[in-house]
């Protein structure tokens, strides 16, 4: 589960990175809540970014990390919604 969360994330974020086969098995539900919370504000400045990003010439090579980070957002969002 850590190298799913391989972009900057607060601390709490963190705590699903525990040696666990699902991230149900590391946290409790209001964690769970937390994390999904702190992913959807993950998305916002990440979409704010890319659009800056997209919307300045000079920046453009950096729209391939944007769609990156994005990626591994949804991918542990993914994880925190799988079945328990």
């Amino acid at each position: 589960m850590a190298d799913i969360i391989a972009f900057p994330a607060r601390d709490s974020l963190r705590i699903i990175g525990a040696q666990a086969e699902s991230p149900h098995d590391a946290v409790v539900p209001s964690q769970l809540r937390r994390l999904r919370r702190e992913l959807e504000v993950w998305r916002q400045a990440v979409d704010n970014l890319d659009r800056c990003i997209r919307s300045d010439p000079s920046l453009a090579s950096l729209a391939p990390e944007c769609d990156k980070i994005r990626d591994l957002i949804s991918a542990t969002a993914a994880k925190l919604e799988s079945p328990l």
